[in-house]
């Protein structure tokens, strides 16, 4: 099995649907290929759940809503490692 180390800031993006767009290829690629994601700092995919200022807050929300699905759907295997803050 191969290890995908996952930049990030190649696939979050500003606009909507963007990052689960990004988010589906990489699974898609995982899955066709037999890879593990491995998603480095992978709290930046997640934000904070408890600060929700504007419309822009509650976007992240829909993230871990898409790899959560993917994850139960599919044979991709991810690692998530964060730091604690």
């Amino acid at each position: 099995m191969d290890l995908l180390r996952i930049d990030l800031s190649h696939v979050i993006s500003k606009y909507i649907g963007e990052t689960e767009k990004n988010l589906r290829k990489l699974f898609d690629a995982a899955e066709r290929g037999g890879a593990i994601l491995f998603f480095d700092e992978a709290d930046a995919l997640f934000g904070k759940r408890n600060v929700i200022k504007d419309a822009h807050d509650r976007l992240p929300a829909s993230t871990p809503d898409t790899c959560g699905r993917r994850l139960r759907t599919t044979g991709a295997w991810c690692c998530w490692p964060a730091t604690r803050r």
